[in-house]
């Protein structure tokens, strides 16, 4: 995946394909053709797709009162495990997410709670290589277990709601079970959609015990990215494959459709699959349909182009913004522009409103949509068009 630099080489998908993207032949021309680049979608009406934008951001009071001050009111951050259950003596911390809550309260911010990563106490990871809290748990119960604490707490009539009644509730109405699990990065030693099933099925039901009204979002990606050169390894079809139904408990699934150097534009629909190709976001849907007969919605949870020119794939501020502009103009509009995502997605979170660092050959740290001053980028100024 580009975002960390990541190059993986993706298959031909096996099957018959609803839509009948372009997932055989290789690509024609090998490098990005910058004649494609077509005129930006017209602006929208103001505030006609505000309550389907949000946006990845750290979750302090600050950042809160910018985006809602802009518009935005659904921002996505990590619930993480390891920092709410330490030890496993059945406590949990709650002091920092407290604080994340309050200031959800205070600004009337919707939050996406990313409910990630393995408590050490509870890793698979013995002697392995890796960051302990990147290998599965031991034992699934307790990952969900975290879950239902979570809800309890936060989620619609939770006890922090109730004891504090000076704050008008903002409780969790919506929870991703783990965070790009089809990466190897996040699930070591590498990707595996049965183990992700087993703990998505129980965290989902979990969920929905504590609450019906909170929804829960299944990373859903077309394929792995794995560290060990396996390429023709499907993600979320071979997850619901592995559990038929957690369909039952999937409100809908989370696309990451990163663009790769060579084919950075959405709309761009000349690549084959791969992770920088926009036409996943579709694909990865028609496939967990095959799989369940269900048409689940998307959700894209992180998309964004860095401005780190220095790094192999930085594009220009300008051209980020035409990319931005592209990017929720298909998903959002119908102007024939390009085939059309609506009303598929129905949420889209730009990654990510934080000040870039200014350092150009560092791509991670130049995801932002704020200059090192603060000042807006010029992708910033196109997603304000949709709010």
């Amino acid at each position: 995946m580009s975002k960390w630099g990541v190059t993986v080489n993706y298959p031909t998908p096996v099957g018959p394909l609803v839509r009948g993207w372009k997932l055989g032949k290789p690509a024609v021309r090998t490098g990005w053709d910058s004649a494609r680049v077509v005129a930006s979608f017209t602006d929208p009406n103001p505030g006609q797709y505000r309550s389907r934008i949000g946006m990845n951001a750290a979750p302090s009071l600050q950042n809160m009162q910018e985006l809602t001050a802009a518009g935005i009111t659904w921002l996505r951050c990590d619930f993480a495990w390891p920092a709410i259950q330490p030890t496993s003596s059945g406590q949990f911390t709650w002091t920092a997410h407290d604080a994340i809550m309050t200031s959800a309260a205070k600004t009337g911010m919707n939050i996406l709670a990313i409910l990630d990563y393995c408590a050490p106490w509870a890793s698979t990871k013995g002697a392995q290589a890796g960051d302990i809290r990147f290998f599965a748990p031991s034992n699934n119960a307790d990952y969900a277990a975290f879950c239902t604490a979570v809800i309890q707490r936060y989620g619609p009539g939770g006890s922090f709601w109730s004891a504090n009644l000076g704050l008008r509730p903002s409780p969790v109405t919506a929870v991703e079970i783990w965070n790009e699990p089809w990466l190897s990065f996040y699930w070591n030693p590498e990707p595996d959609p049965t183990g992700y099933a087993s703990l998505a099925l129980v965290a989902a039901q979990a969920v929905k015990a504590a609450s019906a009204a909170v929804k829960v979002i299944i990373p859903g990606d077309l394929f792995q990215s794995r560290a060990d050169g396996l390429t023709q390894q499907r993600w979320g079809s071979a997850v619901f494959a592995a559990q038929p139904t957690l369909k039952n408990y999937t409100d809908a699934i989370s696309v990451h459709p990163y663009p790769s150097s060579v084919c950075p534009d959405p709309l761009d629909d000349t690549r084959n699959v791969d992770q920088g190709w926009y036409g996943k976001c579709l694909e990865a849907r028609d496939q967990i349909a095959l799989t369940t007969g269900t048409l689940l919605p998307v959700w894209i949870t992180e998309c964004g182009w860095t401005t780190a020119t220095g790094a192999s794939n930085g594009v220009t501020e300008s051209a980020a913004a035409t990319y931005m502009n592209h990017m929720l103009g298909r998903a959002l509009q119908s102007n024939g522009k390009s085939t059309s995502y609506r009303p598929i997605i129905e949420k889209v979170f730009p990654f990510k409103y934080e000040p870039a660092n200014g350092v150009m050959t560092d791509a991670e740290g130049n995801y932002g949509m704020l200059h090192t001053d603060g000042t807006p980028k010029p992708a910033w100024l196109e997603v304000l068009k949709y709010l």
